[in-house]
């Protein structure tokens, strides 16, 4: 995973500025599991995601770039 974590940077915001690749996901999980972000409302909001996008995330085969296009408004969601 890289080097470069700012305490306010998520997954995603890493992931969508290229510095995260989408296989850093199990290390954000696992340090979501391994405790100390009782302060995040959910681990979807812990790896950046609206509880929308994380059920999507979760579903989906490559969900990363299909969120992304959303949040552009290049797509939505539901397709």
């Amino acid at each position: 995973m890289s080097d470069v974590l700012a305490p306010t940077a998520t997954f995603f915001d890493l992931w969508r500025s290229g510095k995260a690749a989408a296989g850093d996901f199990d290390d954000y999980l696992d340090r979501w599991h391994d405790g100390g972000h009782a302060s995040e409302p959910s681990l979807a909001h812990y790896l950046g995601f609206t509880e929308d996008e994380y059920a999507i995330f979760v579903m989906a085969l490559d969900p990363l770039p299909m969120i992304a296009a959303a949040r552009e408004g290049k797509d939505t969601l539901e397709n």
